[in-house]
C-alpha cells in the first residue's frame, strides 16, 4: 500500500535512502589523474628559500629568461627542503613574468608565497610540495595576485592540518589539473581556500584524503568544474556569500559531511555526482532560493531534486535519494 503526505508552503530537506550504491563507471567527463608521486631529486639542485622582493631579484636565482611576457623569468629544478620556520620561495612587489617549475619543495610553512605581484604575470606550474609542519602553512600561497596560473602541482602528506591552496583577494585566479593526497591515508589537508576573490576557476583536480575541498568565502563567479574528490573528512565543496558560480561535473565521494554546501550562494548546480552524501542550500533568505539552478545532479545514483514554487507535486521516492522543495503546496511524495 502507498503512503501519501501533503506538505504546504514548508521547505523540506530529506534524505530518502541509506544504500549507498557502486561507483560509477562510464560516461564521466572528469577522469581521475594518474600521477607518479617519486620525485627525482638526483636530476634537481639542492639549494636555501628563494626570496624575491623586487625585480632585480631574479638575477640572484635564474639565468633564464629576461622577465618579458615571450621571455619570462624561469626558476626551475631546485630542492628545497629541511627548513626550519621558513618559505621555500617567496616572490612579493614584483612586475616581471616569471615561471615557477619542477621544483621539489619540503618546507615548515608555505611552499610558494606569491604577494602583490602585478597581475598575469605569474605561473607556477610542475612542482611538489611535501610535509609541511605548521597549522597556518599551505602548499601555495597566493595573496593581492590576480591572474595567476597554478597548474600540474602536487601536494602532499603534510604532518598536520594545512590548506594545500590559499587564495586570498587574488581575481581571476586559475587553479588547474592539480593533485592533494595523503598517502599515509591521514586527513588533514584542505584542499583549496579562497578569500574575498571573484572568478577563480578550479578545474580538473583531484584531492584523496582530505580533511575537507574547496571553500569559498565572499567572492563570486567561481567556476569549479570537473574536479575529484575522494574521502573528506568534512565538507566537499562549500560557497559562502559567493554567487553567481558555476558547480558542474565533479564527483565527490565519501564527504564526511556534505558534498556540496552553499549558504547565500545562487549559482548553477549541475551534473554533479556525489556518493554517500548529498546536498545542503541554506541562506539568510530562502526566497534566494528562486535564483538557483540545480540540474541533472545524483546522488547514490538516484536524482536530487529542487523544486521551488511548483504546485501538486507527485514525487515516487524510487527516483530521488534526495529532496529540497520550497514553496510547494499539494506536495505528495510515495513510498
Amino acid at each position: 500500500m502507498k503512503m501519501k503526505g501533503k506538505i504546504i508552503s514548508l521547505v523540506i530537506i530529506l534524505s530518502l535512502i541509506t544504500i549507498f550504491l557502486p561507483y560509477p563507471s562510464n560516461d564521466i567527463a572528469a577522469t581521475q589523474s594518474n600521477k607518479d608521486y617519486k620525485v627525482k631529486l638526483k636530476d634537481l639542485t639542492e639549494r636555501g628559500p628563494i626570496i624575491i622582493t623586487h625585480d632585480d631579484d631574479f638575477s640572484l636565482y635564474t639565468t633564464t629568461g629576461d622577465g618579458s611576457a615571450l621571455a619570462p623569468y624561469l626558476i626551475d629544478n631546485f630542492n628545497i627542503t629541511s627548513l626550519v620556520d621558513a618559505i621555500a620561495i617567496s616572490v612579493s612587489h614584483t612586475t616581471k613574468h616569471f615561471i615557477i617549475k619542477n621544483c621539489y619543495l619540503r618546507p615548515t610553512t608555505i611552499g610558494i608565497s606569491l604577494n602583490n605581484v602585478t597581475q598575469d604575470t605569474a605561473q607556477i606550474v610542475d612542482n611538489t610540495i611535501e610535509g609541511i609542519k605548521v597549522a597556518s602553512g599551505a602548499g601555495v600561497y597566493i595573496k593581492s595576485t590576480n591572474s595567476t596560473l597554478v597548474a600540474n602541482n602536487t601536494y602532499l602528506n603534510p604532518e598536520i592540518n594545512s590548506n594545500a591552496f590559499d587564495i586570498e583577494y587574488a581575481h581571476h585566479t586559475t587553479i588547474f589539473n592539480n593533485t592533494a593526497v595523503s598517502i599515509t591515508g591521514l586527513y588533514q589537508t584542505r584542499y583549496l581556500s579562497v578569500l574575498r576573490s571573484t572568478s577563480v576557476t578550479v578545474e580538473n583536480n583531484t584531492g584523496t584524503y582530505l580533511d575537507a575541498g574547496i571553500s569559498f568565502f565572499e567572492g563570486n563567479n567561481a567556476i569549479i568544474a570537473n574536479n575529484i574528490f575522494t574521502d573528506s573528512g568534512n565538507t566537499g565543496i562549500s560557497l559562502y556569500k559567493c554567487p553567481n558560480s558555476i558547480i558542474d561535473n565533479n564527483i565527490l565521494t565519501n564527504c564526511g559531511f556534505i558534498s556540496i554546501e552553499t549558504h547565500d550562494s545562487p549559482s548553477n548546480i549541475t551534473n554533479n555526482e556525489i556518493f554517500n552524501n548529498g546536498m545542503k542550500i541554506t541562506g539568510s533568505d530562502f526566497s534566494l532560493l528562486r535564483l538557483y539552478r540545480l540540474e541533472n545532479n545524483k546522488v547514490n545514483n538516484k536524482n536530487f531534486g529542487f523544486f521551488v514554487d511548483t504546485p501538486d507535486l507527485t514525487l515516487d521516492t524510487g527516483d530521488y535519494s534526495q529532496i529540497l522543495a520550497y514553496n510547494c503546496s499539494n506536495m505528495v511524495i510515495e513510498n
